[in-house]
């Protein structure tokens, strides 16, 4: 059980990133000070290996140990950086509350001090993005900003009071679960990524702040929609022209290509309007129907998702995806005309070698996302 209300709060905001997220509660202090100092790095290490040897990808670590706290203990700060970075999983951390750099030897917090590449350190902007005053930060530990002031989120039942069971509160123990919600978001958007792509997909998409400038090495905010758009979109059924309606503008184009074969690998994947995978003459009639009001359970209108490079729709980017495109190419197989358009890496409407060799790339780890994300 949560000794106070923090590990509670900290998992309402993961869990508010999706409903399909599943958290598990590693409990690291026990509430007794002193033991819990002479422990620090040992259970942090066992709490690191079992999550580790449970398959969990993404851990939120929102609490953390300033030097001035160690005193003369024996702290073996090199094990635990070990355990951090032998893990097969993305440690988000807090930075810590006390307005310092903790880039400096003096001021430095474990875990967000650690250098093992697996770690994104975070610090709390406010809602003005502004760098929150308690917030440390560190040009060099500190990755990147998040939300972290005045968030609601939920605590335990049993310390309700008449809000029911929520609270406020501020600091970067806040700011951590935003990105490790981000990050659960971005992994079940394409299980397969690394979690070496998985950091660098999530920094490489902040919102780049003045405030920021020389305190956190991005210099940027979380920004969760502009890493999920570069490894997915979506596209509104029917929806041929993408002005976001349908009308019988669509069905005029729709009727064209029947006979010119004129629409993009993305008016493909909206054309496909009975979700077959292929665009004919009854996705035409459908169409038809649906605008003289007679639609029926047609799916016209909704949007269908759509994983960049998953070319198959099984919901992850795989070896089976890289055959798909390869037997296209070679001739030995023929991709289904909305497949197109998860199999277009660069975005230029055409498959081929280019297309293999990013899809191939991606898989591998060797690139974080695919140019089309960028579009």
């Amino acid at each position: 059980m949560d000794i106070g209300d923090h590990g509670t709060h900290c998992a309402g905001i993961i869990a508010g990133f999706g409903p399909n997220v599943k958290i598990a509660s590693l409990k690291h202090l026990s509430g007794n000070k002193f033991k819990d100092l002479d422990n620090w790095v040992s259970t942090m290490i066992k709490a690191i290996n079992y999550a580790d040897a449970m398959d969990i990808k993404i851990v939120n670590v929102s609490l953390g140990l300033h030097k001035s706290q160690i005193g003369d203990r024996p702290f073996d700060s090199q094990a635990l950086n070990d355990a951090i970075s032998n893990a097969d999983l993305l440690f988000v951390t807090a930075a810590g509350n006390f307005n310092k750099n903790i880039d400096l030897p003096d001021d430095v917090i474990y875990p967000a001090s650690c250098t093992a590449e697996n770690i994104i350190t975070v610090a709390n902007t406010d809602k003005d993005d502004k760098l929150y005053e308690s917030s440390n930060y560190g040009v060099i530990s500190v990755d990147l900003a998040a939300p972290g002031t005045d968030i609601r989120s939920t605590i335990p039942t049993h310390l309700a009071g008449e809000g029911g069971p929520y609270d406020i509160k501020t600091g970067t123990s806040m700011s951590a679960p935003h990105v490790a919600g981000a990050a659960a978001l971005l992994l079940s958007s394409n299980p397969s990524l690394t979690t070496q792509q998985l950091k660098d997909l999530i920094l490489s998409s902040v919102d780049f702040l003045p405030d920021l400038q020389g305190k956190v090495a991005t210099s940027g905010r979380l920004n969760v929609a502009k890493a999920l758009r570069k490894i997915r979109t979506s596209v509104k059924i029917g929806d041929i022209d993408g002005n976001g309606e349908i009308s019988s503008i669509d069905y005029a184009i729709l009727k064209s290509h029947l006979i010119n074969s004129n629409l993009t690998f993305k008016q493909l994947a909206a054309a496909d309007v009975d979700g077959n995978g292929y665009v004919n003459s009854i996705d035409l009639a459908i169409l038809q129907m649906y605008l003289l009001g007679k639609g029926g359970t047609s799916d016209i209108g909704k949007n269908r998702i759509y994983t960049y490079g998953d070319i198959d729709n099984n919901g992850i980017v795989d070896e089976n995806d890289y055959i798909l495109i390869c037997n296209h190419i070679n001739g030995t197989g023929q991709l289904s005309d909305a497949s197109l358009f998860a199999a277009d890496a660069d975005g230029n409407n055409v498959i081929d070698q280019t297309d293999r060799i990013l899809i191939e790339k991606y898989i591998t780890g060797r690139i974080t996302h695919l140019p089309v994300g960028n579009q």
